[in-house]
């Protein structure tokens, strides 16, 4: 993280413009201060893996993304509520996501295995 910027204060300017180009496949969204991505695994064990990464991390950092799953995809929206915007959080959670979806499609993340009873 960027020591320059304040907890409790959503990005603007060129520290925003700088921050968003580390998470290049993330987008702003048009109707609101945040950043979108979608991601896409081979199925829905390869993508219940990631988000079970990612609620780890979100739980730990007291930060958690909007998100919605169908099988293998996961549709995230971050931003800081109580910042009214992206913040240095989002940034944080969006860059551990890209690494988290790399290393799942890298097979470096143990998928689960469901009871078969």
């Amino acid at each position: 993280v960027n020591a320059k910027f304040r907890r409790g204060a959503a990005l603007q300017g060129p520290e925003r413009v700088a921050e968003l180009q580390r998470i290049p496949t993330w987008s702003e969204l048009p109707d609101r201060d945040a950043i979108y991505k979608e991601f896409r695994f081979d199925d829905f064990k390869h993508c219940f893996a990631f988000m079970i990464k990612v609620a780890e991390r979100a739980e730990a950092s007291d930060h958690h993304p909007e998100w919605f799953n169908v099988y293998n995809t996961v549709k995230a929206t971050l931003a800081t509520h109580t910042d009214n915007g992206v913040s240095d959080k989002d940034i944080e959670l969006a860059i551990h996501m890209d690494d988290m979806e790399l290393q799942v499609k890298a097979g470096k993340v143990p998928l689960f295995a469901p009871d078969q009873r």
